[in-house]
Formats: structure tokens, sequence, C-alpha cells
């Protein structure tokens, strides 16, 4: 960490030669991926004492591998990998972590990506069998957890990208099958 300053930048811990992924700052807690040999990569958190796992998601290695880290209202939100959903949306308070929802049923990921915080929503790209990879919204819950819109209908899906929310409104590129990307 650091204040800016050479004598105010210190290690917080060592954790291992395991990179850190992504991070986000919830409810006063910096919350991030790191790994060690005996968890692989999950999400920790800082303490007033240094850090601490907060849980470890897929206790079988490989790891889960949470990334996409997203603050919505003081919830996090994040993609992972639990070795029994595949890669899925999960979110935490900081102190464990949950499934929101198995949107690519049984072990086949979703391929969560791009997740966005859109006033107070968060929505995100998934991959489901009928649609592809279309435009998902999420209220933290598995019923508020759905598809937003169907923008290239069929298995092909319109893959967005490149989510920016500007005054209330979110930016994407998409692929509807008629005008390209």
């Amino acid at each position: 960490k650091t204040d800016g300053t050479p004598d105010g930048t210190t290690l917080v811990t060592n954790l291992g030669n395991v990179p850190a992924f992504s991070a986000a700052y919830v409810n006063g807690t910096l919350l991030f991926t790191a790994g060690q040999p005996a968890t692989g990569v999950e999400l920790w958190k800082t303490t007033p004492s240094g850090v601490a796992l907060v849980m470890d998601i897929n206790p079988q290695l490989p790891s889960s591998s949470p990334r996409a880290l997203t603050n919505v209202n003081g919830v996090l939100y994040f993609s992972a990998d639990d070795g029994i959903h595949g890669d899925e949306l999960w979110k935490s308070d900081g102190t464990s972590a949950s499934l929101v929802k198995d949107i690519n049923p049984d072990s086949a990921a979703s391929n969560i990506a791009s997740l966005t915080n859109l006033n107070g929503l968060l929505v995100f790209s998934a991959v489901e069998p009928t649609t592809g990879k279309e435009l998902w919204r999420s209220d933290g819950t598995a019923d508020g957890t759905y598809l937003l819109k169907d923008i290239r209908p069929g298995a092909s899906g319109s893959a967005p990208n490149l989510f920016t929310a500007v005054n209330g409104a979110l930016f994407l590129g998409a692929n509807d099958g008629v005008h390209g990307n």
C-alpha cells in the first residue's frame, strides 16, 4: 500500500507468487483475488491486521479464479467457477460468497464478462445455450437475474462488449446479425 510517499509505501503481506487479477473497494474493505499454493486463486480481503481469505469457493484445485470484481450498492459481484456449476455469477458481502444464479446449467460455463454498475443495477454479458452470449442484468437474486435483451436472436449471440456507463445509460458494442459489430 502507499500514501504517495516513499516512506508511506509498504508491503501489506506476501501471499506468494500468484498474481492478483481483480480488486474492488466495498464498504470500507478492499476485496481482491490472489492465490496461495493451498487454495489457488480465490477471494481475499484486507483486515486491520493484514489480509484474510473470504472463501475458498472451489476447495479442489484448480482454484475458482474470481474475476471482474464489481461493486454495486455495497455488494461485490464477480465471476467464479466452484468446480460444480462452471464459470457463473457470484456475490459477496466481504464475509462469505454465494452463487447468484446458474445461468448455463450444470457444469457448463456462462463466461460472465463486462460486469458494470448501471444506476445501481448489475449489467453483464453471459452465455446461455439458446441465446448465446447476450446482455443480462441482476439485482443479486436468482429471480432478478435474467436476459435483458436478446440482441441477436438464436444461439449465435450478439457478443456484447466494451460496456461503458455514461449519465445513466449503458453504451456497448454488439453484433445484431444485420449491422455487424
